[in-house]
This record gives structure tokens, C-alpha cells and sequence, in this order.
């Protein structure tokens, strides 16, 4: 498909292209890496878990929006100096064609003195289910959308 132009109600055209997706991979001094599951007001993937992610806004950085998804989703609120690009996936045969854009932070404590973590109220009504620390030697005991679970494996196993 080739790029084209639609005309928003306001009057002002905007190009249509592949779409820009972050996700934040989180981990803690002692193993623990920040998962969501997908609730039933996600788009797609419902009760599968993956990293903290979502879609670039229009007027943000690639950094501001992984810091505003984690916080939307997990109520963890993180400076985007914080913020490390791990890895870029522009395959168009993966996920809508998308473009994403993977950022990690390790936190210098173990995960239990980490600010309270929950389903975050932000973004879609039901988005996310339930937001959890995991210890990344069990990354396989979960299903995982969108390949996360293979992202984590390659970048800590």
C-alpha cells in the first residue's frame, strides 16, 4: 500500500504510512522484568501478555511516548533519560506492518521497592488486565502477543 493523505475534520491533511509502536522492557537489580496482560479493550491479543507497549502520538519523541505508555499501563512513572533503545523491528511481515521501536531501563533496586505497579487507568477503558513484575527466568510460563517473550529471552538469556 502506498502512502496517501486524508483530511482530518479541522481541515488539516495528514499522511497515512506504516505505523510507529514503542514498548518499554523494564528490569529490576534482582531479575524482574515489567509484563502486562491484555484486556479485553485491547485492539487485538486479549489475555496474552507483553511488555508495556503502545503507539507514537503525534508531538512526542519515540522516548516520551514509551514513558507515557508505561505509565497509561502500569502506573510506573519513569524520566525517558532513563530510557535505552534496545532494538528496532521494521519487518513488514510482523504485526500490522508495524514499526517498533524497543527501549529498556534496569532499575538499580529489586522489584518489591519499586512504586507500586497496577493496571493503569490511562489510554483504552480495559486495555490492560493486570500489570505484574516477573522474574525473567520464567518468561516461558506465560503466552506471550507480539513476540515479546522471544525479545526478552535473546536480550537476557
Amino acid at each position: 500500500m502506498k502512502n496517501y493523505q486524508i483530511e482530518a475534520k479541522d481541515g488539516t491533511k495528514h499522511w497515512i504510512s506504516r505505523s510507529t509502536a514503542v514498548a518499554a522492557m523494564i528490569e529490576t537489580s534482582d531479575d524482574y522484568i515489567l509484563v502486562v496482560k491484555r484486556g479485553k479493550g485491547a485492539a487485538s491479543h486479549q489475555g496474552l501478555w507483553c511488555l508495556p507497549c503502545g503507539y507514537l502520538d503525534y508531538g512526542e519523541t519515540l522516548k516520551e511516548a514509551c514513558a507515557r505508555e508505561l505509565l497509561e499501563e502500569t502506573n510506573l512513572c519513569i524520566s525517558t533519560s532513563c530510557l535505552h533503545l534496545c532494538e528496532i523491528d521494521d519487518d513488514p511481515t510482523n504485526f500490522n506492518q508495524n514499526i517498533s521501536v524497543i527501549f529498556y531501563a534496569t532499575l538499580s533496586v529489586p522489584h518489591e521497592y519499586c512504586d507500586a505497579i497496577s493496571a493503569g487507568t490511562g489510554g483504552e477503558p480495559d486495555e490492560i488486565e493486570q500489570a505484574i513484575w516477573l522474574p525473567i527466568s520464567e518468561v516461558d510460563s506465560l503466552d506471550f502477543a507480539f513476540g515479546h517473550d522471544e525479545l526478552i529471552k535473546e536480550e537476557y538469556w
